[in-house]
Protein backbone atom coordinates (compact mmCIF):
# COMPACT_ATOMS: atom_id res chain seq x y z
CA UNK A 1 0.00 0.00 0.00
CA UNK A 2 1.41 3.05 -1.12
CA UNK A 3 2.44 5.57 1.82
CA UNK A 4 -0.30 8.22 1.43
CA UNK A 5 -2.81 5.31 1.38
CA UNK A 6 -1.39 4.15 4.26
CA UNK A 7 -1.71 7.65 6.23
CA UNK A 8 -4.71 8.44 4.63
CA UNK A 9 -6.48 4.53 6.25
CA UNK A 10 -4.57 5.30 9.61
CA UNK A 11 -5.88 8.76 10.13
CA UNK A 12 -9.78 6.98 9.54
CA UNK A 13 -8.86 4.54 11.70
CA UNK A 14 -7.62 7.56 14.71
CA UNK A 15 -10.75 9.26 13.74
CA UNK A 16 -13.39 6.30 14.03
CA UNK A 17 -12.01 4.31 17.18
CA UNK A 18 -11.37 7.61 19.82
CA UNK A 19 -9.62 7.28 22.37
CA UNK A 20 -10.50 3.43 23.55
CA UNK A 21 -8.63 1.71 20.24
CA UNK A 22 -10.40 -0.10 17.46
CA UNK A 23 -9.40 -2.24 14.90
CA UNK A 24 -8.09 -5.97 14.64
CA UNK A 25 -4.21 -5.13 14.82
CA UNK A 26 -2.59 -5.09 17.78
CA UNK A 27 1.10 -4.13 18.18
CA UNK A 28 3.71 -4.87 20.79
CA UNK A 29 5.75 -1.65 20.92
CA UNK A 30 7.69 -1.90 24.37
CA UNK A 31 11.25 -1.75 24.15
CA UNK A 32 13.54 -5.59 23.50
CA UNK A 33 17.48 -5.75 23.48
CA UNK A 34 19.74 -8.55 22.13
CA UNK A 35 23.14 -9.19 23.35
CA UNK A 36 25.78 -6.86 21.16
CA UNK A 37 23.19 -3.78 20.11
CA UNK A 38 24.61 -0.77 20.00
CA UNK A 39 22.36 2.34 20.59
CA UNK A 40 23.21 5.91 19.90
CA UNK A 41 21.31 8.64 21.37
CA UNK A 42 21.47 12.25 20.81
CA UNK A 43 19.70 14.59 23.49
CA UNK A 44 19.30 18.12 22.99
CA UNK A 45 16.79 20.85 24.70
CA UNK A 46 17.58 24.01 24.35
CA UNK A 47 15.50 27.42 25.62
CA UNK A 48 15.60 30.60 23.19
CA UNK A 49 14.79 34.16 24.20
CA UNK A 50 13.97 33.27 27.57
CA UNK A 51 13.04 35.69 30.29
CA UNK A 52 14.77 36.19 33.64
CA UNK A 53 13.34 37.99 36.29
CA UNK A 54 14.98 38.77 40.15
CA UNK A 55 12.39 39.67 42.37
CA UNK A 56 13.07 40.75 46.28
CA UNK A 57 15.31 43.31 48.09
CA UNK A 58 16.03 44.14 43.93
CA UNK A 59 14.27 43.80 41.08
CA UNK A 60 15.51 43.21 37.64
CA UNK A 61 14.77 41.81 34.58
CA UNK A 62 16.34 40.29 31.45
CA UNK A 63 16.63 37.66 28.97
CA UNK A 64 18.05 33.69 28.81
CA UNK A 65 19.63 31.27 26.15
CA UNK A 66 19.96 27.81 26.91
CA UNK A 67 21.46 25.02 25.83
CA UNK A 68 22.01 21.31 26.87
CA UNK A 69 23.60 18.30 24.31
CA UNK A 70 23.64 14.92 25.72
CA UNK A 71 24.88 12.16 23.87
CA UNK A 72 25.79 8.63 24.72
CA UNK A 73 26.09 5.15 23.52
CA UNK A 74 25.35 2.18 24.87
CA UNK A 75 26.52 -1.37 24.07
CA UNK A 76 24.46 -4.23 25.28
CA UNK A 77 26.70 -6.95 26.67
CA UNK A 78 24.20 -9.21 28.36
CA UNK A 79 20.33 -9.41 28.15
CA UNK A 80 17.48 -11.59 29.51
CA UNK A 81 14.21 -11.56 27.91
CA UNK A 82 14.59 -8.70 26.06
CA UNK A 83 15.77 -6.82 29.02
CA UNK A 84 19.71 -5.56 29.53
CA UNK A 85 21.94 -6.89 32.50
CA UNK A 86 25.32 -5.72 31.67
CA UNK A 87 25.37 -2.59 29.87
CA UNK A 88 28.24 -0.42 28.68
CA UNK A 89 27.40 3.48 28.38
CA UNK A 90 29.92 6.12 26.86
CA UNK A 91 29.21 9.76 27.58
CA UNK A 92 30.22 11.11 24.01
CA UNK A 93 29.36 14.55 24.56
CA UNK A 94 27.53 16.24 28.51
CA UNK A 95 27.11 20.31 28.46
CA UNK A 96 25.31 23.04 29.20
CA UNK A 97 26.07 26.38 27.83
CA UNK A 98 23.70 29.48 29.04
CA UNK A 99 23.97 33.36 27.87
CA UNK A 100 22.52 35.57 30.44
CA UNK A 101 21.24 39.25 29.85
CA UNK A 102 19.95 41.46 32.84
CA UNK A 103 19.59 45.18 33.19
CA UNK A 104 21.35 45.42 29.98
CA UNK A 105 24.78 43.67 31.33
CA UNK A 106 25.19 40.73 28.93
CA UNK A 107 26.99 37.28 30.67
CA UNK A 108 28.12 34.24 28.19
CA UNK A 109 28.86 30.98 31.14
CA UNK A 110 31.29 28.78 29.62
CA UNK A 111 30.38 25.40 28.40
CA UNK A 112 29.47 23.17 31.74
CA UNK A 113 30.62 19.47 30.59
CA UNK A 114 29.72 16.31 33.19
CA UNK A 115 32.60 14.70 35.09
CA UNK A 116 31.93 11.88 33.09
CA UNK A 117 32.11 13.08 29.27
CA UNK A 118 34.40 11.25 27.12
CA UNK A 119 34.89 8.67 29.95
CA UNK A 120 32.60 4.60 30.28
CA UNK A 121 30.85 3.34 32.62
CA UNK A 122 30.03 -0.74 32.92
CA UNK A 123 26.64 -1.34 34.16
CA UNK A 124 25.43 -4.97 36.06
CA UNK A 125 22.36 -5.98 37.19
CA UNK A 126 22.68 -7.81 40.32
CA UNK A 127 18.72 -9.14 40.34
CA UNK A 128 17.88 -6.25 42.88
CA UNK A 129 20.21 -3.01 41.62
CA UNK A 130 22.65 -2.01 39.46
CA UNK A 131 26.45 -2.21 39.86
CA UNK A 132 28.73 0.27 38.52
CA UNK A 133 32.49 0.64 37.47
CA UNK A 134 34.16 3.31 36.17
CA UNK A 135 36.46 2.06 32.91
CA UNK A 136 40.29 3.46 32.56
CA UNK A 137 40.68 4.70 36.21
CA UNK A 138 39.79 5.45 39.38
CA UNK A 139 36.62 7.27 40.31
CA UNK A 140 36.62 10.91 41.64
CA UNK A 141 34.05 11.93 44.48
CA UNK A 142 32.68 14.10 41.62
CA UNK A 143 32.30 11.18 39.29
CA UNK A 144 30.76 8.76 41.62
CA UNK A 145 28.72 11.53 42.33
CA UNK A 146 27.78 11.69 38.97
CA UNK A 147 27.55 7.59 38.52
CA UNK A 148 25.04 6.71 41.73
CA UNK A 149 22.96 9.83 40.78
CA UNK A 150 22.62 8.32 37.07
CA UNK A 151 20.69 5.36 38.56
CA UNK A 152 19.24 2.90 35.92
CA UNK A 153 21.05 3.03 33.16
CA UNK A 154 18.58 1.79 30.50
CA UNK A 155 15.63 3.88 30.30
CA UNK A 156 12.45 3.24 31.48
CA UNK A 157 9.91 2.10 29.05
CA UNK A 158 6.83 4.29 28.53
CA UNK A 159 5.12 1.33 26.96
CA UNK A 160 4.00 -1.00 29.74
CA UNK A 161 1.22 -3.10 27.57
CA UNK A 162 1.95 -6.12 25.09
CA UNK A 163 -1.20 -4.95 22.66
CA UNK A 164 -1.29 -1.61 21.72
CA UNK A 165 -3.79 -0.79 18.70
CA UNK A 166 -4.32 2.41 16.54
CA UNK A 167 -6.33 4.92 18.74
CA UNK A 168 -5.12 3.54 21.74
CA UNK A 169 -4.29 5.98 24.98
CA UNK A 170 -2.59 5.70 28.26
CA UNK A 171 -0.55 7.78 31.43
CA UNK A 172 3.09 7.16 32.42
CA UNK A 173 3.92 8.72 35.78
CA UNK A 174 6.94 11.58 34.75
CA UNK A 175 9.25 9.61 36.91
CA UNK A 176 9.79 6.36 34.60
CA UNK A 177 10.90 9.59 31.70
CA UNK A 178 13.54 11.09 33.47
CA UNK A 179 16.34 9.01 31.37
CA UNK A 180 14.41 10.06 28.29
CA UNK A 181 13.95 13.61 28.98
CA UNK A 182 17.50 13.94 30.10
CA UNK A 183 16.30 15.79 33.82
CA UNK A 184 18.58 15.37 36.33
CA UNK A 185 16.88 16.21 39.82
CA UNK A 186 14.67 14.55 42.75
CA UNK A 187 11.47 13.83 43.39
CA UNK A 188 9.75 14.23 39.55
CA UNK A 189 6.26 14.23 39.93
CA UNK A 190 3.34 14.80 37.13
CA UNK A 191 2.64 12.63 34.05
CA UNK A 192 2.90 11.65 30.75
CA UNK A 193 -0.51 11.22 28.27
CA UNK A 194 0.09 9.28 25.32
CA UNK A 195 -1.48 8.58 22.14
CA UNK A 196 -1.18 5.98 19.26
CA UNK A 197 -2.44 8.19 16.57
CA UNK A 198 -1.11 6.15 13.52
CA UNK A 199 0.99 3.70 11.98
CA UNK A 200 3.70 6.42 9.44
CA UNK A 201 6.70 5.27 7.35
CA UNK A 202 9.73 7.38 8.93
CA UNK A 203 12.96 6.77 7.89
CA UNK A 204 12.85 4.16 5.67
CA UNK A 205 10.91 2.20 8.27
CA UNK A 206 7.04 1.36 9.52
CA UNK A 207 7.00 3.10 13.33
CA UNK A 208 4.21 3.71 15.53
CA UNK A 209 3.05 7.62 15.81
CA UNK A 210 2.64 8.94 19.03
CA UNK A 211 1.41 11.99 20.35
CA UNK A 212 2.79 12.77 23.67
CA UNK A 213 1.88 15.63 26.41
CA UNK A 214 4.07 16.06 29.61
CA UNK A 215 3.38 18.12 33.15
CA UNK A 216 6.37 17.85 35.30
CA UNK A 217 8.08 19.44 38.34
CA UNK A 218 11.14 18.36 40.32
CA UNK A 219 14.16 19.78 42.18
CA UNK A 220 17.47 20.20 41.50
CA UNK A 221 20.55 21.80 42.68
CA UNK A 222 23.67 23.91 41.62
CA UNK A 223 26.76 23.49 42.10
CA UNK A 224 26.75 24.95 45.40
CA UNK A 225 23.64 22.72 46.89
CA UNK A 226 21.46 25.38 46.15
CA UNK A 227 17.86 24.21 45.33
CA UNK A 228 16.26 24.85 41.87
CA UNK A 229 12.44 24.18 41.56
CA UNK A 230 11.36 23.34 37.66
CA UNK A 231 8.15 23.04 36.15
CA UNK A 232 7.94 21.81 32.36
CA UNK A 233 4.80 21.60 30.09
CA UNK A 234 5.53 20.50 26.56
CA UNK A 235 3.55 18.05 24.36
CA UNK A 236 4.95 16.67 20.85
CA UNK A 237 5.81 13.11 18.86
CA UNK A 238 7.65 9.78 19.60
CA UNK A 239 8.38 7.45 16.41
CA UNK A 240 8.71 3.97 17.70
CA UNK A 241 10.35 1.26 15.45
CA UNK A 242 8.16 -1.59 14.75
CA UNK A 243 10.27 -3.97 14.00
CA UNK A 244 13.58 -2.75 16.34
CA UNK A 245 11.08 -1.32 18.98
CA UNK A 246 13.35 1.51 20.02
CA UNK A 247 12.33 5.34 19.31
CA UNK A 248 13.44 6.59 16.38
CA UNK A 249 12.76 9.98 16.97
CA UNK A 250 10.92 12.02 19.14
CA UNK A 251 10.17 16.32 19.70
CA UNK A 252 9.05 17.97 22.37
CA UNK A 253 7.99 21.70 23.10
CA UNK A 254 6.41 23.94 25.59
CA UNK A 255 7.00 26.43 28.33
CA UNK A 256 9.77 25.44 30.96
CA UNK A 257 9.98 27.49 34.50
CA UNK A 258 12.97 27.44 37.05
CA UNK A 259 13.16 29.18 40.36
CA UNK A 260 15.88 29.55 42.91
CA UNK A 261 17.05 31.75 45.64
CA UNK A 262 20.32 34.31 45.16
CA UNK A 263 22.27 35.90 47.36
CA UNK A 264 24.13 39.35 46.03
CA UNK A 265 27.21 40.81 46.28
CA UNK A 266 26.30 43.00 48.77
CA UNK A 267 23.54 40.41 50.75
CA UNK A 268 20.52 40.87 49.56
CA UNK A 269 18.24 38.20 48.73
CA UNK A 270 16.45 37.81 45.60
CA UNK A 271 14.66 35.03 43.71
CA UNK A 272 15.51 34.55 40.42
CA UNK A 273 13.17 32.94 37.72
CA UNK A 274 14.10 32.18 34.41
CA UNK A 275 10.85 31.22 32.24
CA UNK A 276 10.42 30.75 28.11
CA UNK A 277 10.22 28.02 25.08
CA UNK A 278 11.63 24.69 25.68
CA UNK A 279 12.46 21.98 22.72
CA UNK A 280 13.79 18.75 23.38
CA UNK A 281 14.66 16.54 20.57
CA UNK A 282 15.96 13.04 20.59
CA UNK A 283 17.10 11.06 17.78
CA UNK A 284 18.80 7.11 18.28
CA UNK A 285 20.43 4.68 15.90
CA UNK A 286 20.85 1.30 16.99
CA UNK A 287 23.48 -1.46 14.85
CA UNK A 288 23.31 -4.94 15.34
CA UNK A 289 25.15 -7.43 15.71
CA UNK A 290 28.41 -6.15 17.14
CA UNK A 291 31.22 -8.18 18.21
CA UNK A 292 32.68 -6.89 21.63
Amino acid sequence: MPLQARFSVAILLTVVCGTTGCGDQSYDLRMKVEPHDLFRTELYSSMRNGTVSLTGYQSSQGTANMTVSDVKERVILEAKNGTPHLILVSQMQDFLHMEMSIDGNQQEFPNEASPLSGRSVLFHWNGSSWESKLIGGQATEEQLATIEAAGNPWPEDYVMSGSLSVGDSWVVPAKRLQKMLGIEGDDLQGQMKLHFESILEHQEEECAFLSAQLDARWVMSDESGTPIQANMSVEGFIYRSLERRFDVESKLSGELTESMPLTLLDGSQVQMIIQGPVVITETTTKVRPRKI
